[in-house]
């Protein structure tokens, strides 16, 4: 999990002190998922009429339109998250990197679920 996270801030972030984190190697397989489940998520809904994007399968599940728009609200909403972690004072060599992950995890999962109550589909 701390790999992914510290991928996750070095790609949207570019920092120093992350980027020294990873290997070159590292930092390019993250670049390359990122890339590929871009070009994915583009091929699937093109092509796509008004209609199909705006079709909903029953009224409590959401449409293409609908989840196409939240992944771009939690993607917004997690480069805050991660800009304002970014401002935070630097670790100190005695940090407990375990507990710093578990906190960065729930604070993701805690932005998740209110934007996910204040964007209602």
């Amino acid at each position: 999990m701390k790999k992914v996270l510290l991928l996750v801030c070095t790609l949207l972030f570019g920092s120093p002190a992350f980027a020294q984190s990873l290997t070159p190697a590292e930092r390019e397989k993250g670049v390359r998922y990122l890339e590929q489940t871009r070009d994915g998520v583009v091929a699937a809904v093109k092509g796509l009429s008004g209609a199909q994007m705006k079709f909903k399968p029953a009224p409590d599940r959401w449409s293409v339109a609908e989840t196409l728009e939240h992944i771009a609200l939690a993607e917004n909403d997690a480069h805050n998250l991660f800009a304002q972690a970014m401002k935070s004072p630097a670790a100190t060599p005695d940090r407990d990197a375990a507990k710093v992950d578990a906190m960065i995890v729930a604070m993701f999962w805690y932005s998740v679920s209110n934007m996910e109550q204040s964007h209602p589909k």
